[in-house]
């Protein structure tokens, strides 16, 4: 198995530095505002200077290419209209797809802190952003993240009963992914309380059916049904991500579900946890299912709030200071062997790349 030690010290070094001034922020009574800013501008800077890292990154560049060429406008192309703009705004040059990325790093982070700050848990949620995947995830679905970070925002309005704040949210969320819509009926699921054991027995069973390909025979067995679009998506290889043996990575994330479901009973962060098991549920269902997962990451990434709430009411919980350990300890693990599915390693900038002999290929296509 190959071994990524560079990133392994890249993403370490990284969270560090920012969890450091992250820490700062909280224990220092004075320029604590300071410290969080410099917190916010590391991982920005971190995330903007990196070059082709994330899967969708070379797909992204030739979006900007095509796009900045051929300037089409916007009801001529099916791109939501926030990354429209920032395409429009730096396609003078062949380069602007760096600042395109900064932009989105921008946008992610600057919602994400005002999150962290909201819940006054900005050490703990710089920590968890990093260790349990969010940032992976950020680097390479760029406007998605955006609209997650968005519908985060939108949970206050559930707990508010506000629900016109927020559909407004969730609507502004489309405008970086139409898929932010589909989040609407959450306003009424987030709301529910089902009982704890219902919720690690939902956890457990979505697993083992997930894993077994059960529901997914369910969903082409209807899917099959639909007159032309039904023989598409049966036959479309890309729909499938081939998974071979247990996931590793699947294993962990319901072992965090099922920890933060243990807490639910006493929690006063019910709905955060709720739409945490949720999100899981909707993983293990979607195994290797990529539509679907793209409509759980919605609820699963909500772990970057739900653990340092958590540590927030369980100050001195030894558990989850352990919980804490074995998850900065994964993280290590993934970073050092490459084991995420977004195409974060080998982590590398865009110093002492020769750029130009990108901007040419893509000009000579």
């Amino acid at each position: 198995m190959q071994l990524f030690p560079e990133s392994l010290f890249s993403y370490v070094f990284a969270l560090g530095i920012s969890f450091l001034f992250a820490f700062l922020s909280e224990n220092q009574k004075k320029n604590n505002r300071i410290f969080r800013f410099l917190s916010m501008i590391s991982i920005i800077i971190f995330c903007s200077i990196r070059f082709y890292v994330g899967n969708d990154y070379s797909n992204y560049v030739s979006l900007f290419h095509l796009q900045s060429r051929f300037g089409t406008g916007f009801l001529d192309q099916y791109h939501e209209l926030g990354i429209y703009l920032i395409i429009k705004t730096f396609s003078s040059t062949p380069s602007g797809y760096i600042y395109m990325f900064a932009s989105f790093s921008i946008i992610t982070y600057y919602i994400l802190f005002k999150l962290l700050r909201q819940h006054e848990i900005v050490k703990w949620g710089v920590f968890y952003i990093y260790t349990l995947g969010f940032l992976i995830m950020a680097n390479d679905q760029i406007r998605q993240a955006v609209a997650i970070l968005l519908f985060f925002l939108s949970i206050k309005f559930i707990l508010e009963k506000r629900p016109i704040k927020f559909l407004g949210i969730i609507v502004c969320a489309s405008f970086f992914h139409y898929s932010a819509i589909l989040m609407a009926p959450f306003y009424f699921i987030l709301r529910m309380r089902p009982k704890r054991k219902l919720l690690i027995f939902t956890l457990f069973a979505s697993f083992f059916i997930g894993i077994n390909g059960l529901f997914l025979e369910f969903i082409f067995s209807i899917i099959s049904y639909i007159p032309r679009y039904g023989e598409i998506y049966t036959l479309k290889d890309r729909f499938i991500s081939e998974i071979n043996g247990m996931n590793l990575g699947l294993l962990f994330k319901n072992l965090c579900a099922l920890t933060a479901a243990i807490y639910y009973k006493k929690s006063i962060y019910k709905v955060y946890i709720l739409g945490f098991v949720l999100g899981t549920v909707l993983t293990n269902l979607s195994f290797s299912f990529m539509p679907l997962e793209r409509l759980s990451y919605y609820l699963l990434y909500l772990n970057f709030i739900v653990f340092p709430l958590l540590i927030k009411e369980n100050k001195n919980s030894v558990f989850l200071k352990t919980f804490t350990i074995i998850v900065l300890f994964f993280f290590s693990l993934v970073s050092l062997f490459g084991l995420e599915k977004h195409g974060a390693v080998p982590y590398r900038t865009f110093f002492g790349e020769n750029l130009n002999y990108y901007h040419n290929n893509y000009i000579n296509d």
